[in-house]
């Protein structure tokens, strides 16, 4: 679940050529993906806001259907050069052995009081440019769909 702006960054990267696999695998991943999510994404993103004290059960429930990320390509993060805060601090911390979908409960966050204060810090500047984005006020969002909406059907032409 991540604030658009950098769902936005993520798309850009894919756009690249030099990243052309990468995009292409995401693309052909992404219809079993959603179909397998089914509703969690809304959820997580509805009671972010309306119900915080519902959202870490919500999240259990959504990790506890064991999908992976459609970035996820053979058990490594795809997008690794361009993940968002909530895989830096939590799911991808040095490597990308936490997506490989073998841990057997969901990524603990780190506690680094500097970090953390770091974090909330560009949660706040993410929160304010996803609401002039556009995207739903106050709203997290799963990153695999904003990516897909935002991505072109097809490469822009260089």
């Amino acid at each position: 679940m991540i604030f658009r702006p950098e769902a936005a960054r993520v798309a850009h990267w894919l756009d690249q050529p030099e990243n052309a696999e990468a995009r292409a695998a995401f693309r052909a991943a992404y219809p079993a993906w959603r179909d397998r999510v089914g509703d969690s994404p809304a959820k997580l993103s509805t009671t972010f806001v309306s119900d915080p004290g519902s959202h870490t059960q919500a999240h259990i429930e959504a990790w506890s259907k064991r999908v992976l990320c459609a970035f996820n390509r053979d058990g490594a993060c795809s997008i690794y050069p361009v993940r968002p805060i909530n895989c830096r601090t939590a799911h991808a911390l040095d490597t990308s052995a936490l997506c490989s979908g073998a841990a057997t409960a969901p990524a603990a966050r780190v506690t680094f009081v500097p970090l953390d204060q770091f974090v909330a810090r560009t949660r706040k500047r993410l929160a304010a440019t996803h609401n002039a984005a556009r995207g739903p006020r106050a709203r997290v969002e799963a990153l695999c769909n904003v990516v897909y909406e935002l991505l072109p059907p097809t490469p822009r032409a260089r």
